[in-house]
C-alpha cells in the first residue's frame, strides 16, 4: 500500500508540475539567449533565467531561486512536414518530424524522433505538443516522452522554440533518471530544417 501511495504521489506530482510549466509556456514569451558555450540567460513576462557552468537558476519576482542543471544537448533535422489545416484568422496547424542523436552529460549517447502538432499563428507565435521517443545507441533500452511548447521566429528566420518535456520508461538501467522526470529545454531551428537544444533539469 506504501508503494502504491507513493508511486500515486509522484504521478499527481508530475501531472501537477508539468501542467504548471506547461501554462507557464503557453502564457508567456521566454526567450533564452546563448552567452557563450555554457552560459544562457532566459528572459519572460514573470522570471528570468540564467545559466552558467551547466547550472541554471530560475528567478521569479519575489520568490527563492530555483537552480536546475544541464542535463543534455540534441542536434538534428526535420524529417517530414504535413499541413493539417490552415485558417483564415488562427493560422495553420502543422505536424513536424524530428531525427536526432543526444549526449546526456553522464555520457549517454542517444538516437531521438519527435512529432509535434503546432499552430502557426498569425502572430509569428508557434505553440504545440509533442511525441517523443528516446532509444539508447544499443536500441536496448527506451524512454518516451511529451513536449508542451511555445516559441517565434527570430533573427534570420530561425525558429526558437522553449519546450517542457515529461518523460517516462521502464528502463531500469542508463536511462532510469528519465522516468517520471522533467526537463526544460530550448529548441533552435534554421531555415535548412537542421534543429538543436540543451536541455536542463530543474531541482
Amino acid at each position: 500500500m506504501k508503494n502504491a501511495n507513493t508511486i500515486l504521489s509522484r504521478t499527481a506530482f508530475s501531472i501537477a508540475f508539468i501542467t504548471a510549466i506547461s501554462l507557464t509556456i503557453l502564457n508567456t514569451n521566454m526567450l533564452v539567449n546563448q552567452r557563450g558555450d555554457n552560459v544562457a540567460s532566459a528572459t519572460s513576462l514573470n522570471k528570468t533565467i540564467v545559466t552558467s557552468d551547466n547550472q541554471t537558476t530560475a528567478v521569479p519576482p519575489n520568490q527563492n531561486n530555483v537552480t536546475g542543471q544541464l542535463i543534455y544537448e540534441a542536434h538534428g533535422k526535420i524529417i517530414a512536414q504535413k499541413v493539417i489545416n490552415s485558417g483564415k484568422t488562427d493560422g495553420a496547424k502543422i505536424q513536424v518530424s524530428y531525427s536526432g542523436t543526444g549526449k546526456f552529460t553522464d555520457g549517454v549517447d542517444v538516437r531521438e524522433l519527435w512529432t509535434f502538432v503546432n499552430i502557426d499563428r498569425l502572430d509569428g507565435v508557434i505553440q504545440g505538443v509533442g511525441q517523443g521517443i528516446t532509444k539508447t545507441i544499443d536500441n536496448k533500452e527506451i524512454a518516451l516522452a511529451t513536449g508542451y511548447g511555445r516559441g517565434f521566429t527570430g533573427v534570420g528566420g530561425k525558429i526558437v522554440y522553449p519546450t517542457a518535456q515529461l518523460f517516462s520508461t521502464n528502463s531500469t538501467g542508463r536511462l532510469v533518471f528519465l522516468n517520471d522526470d522533467v526537463g526544460f529545454s530550448q529548441w533552435q531551428v534554421d531555415n535548412s530544417g537542421n534543429h538543436n537544444y540543451k536541455m536542463w533539469k530543474f531541482k
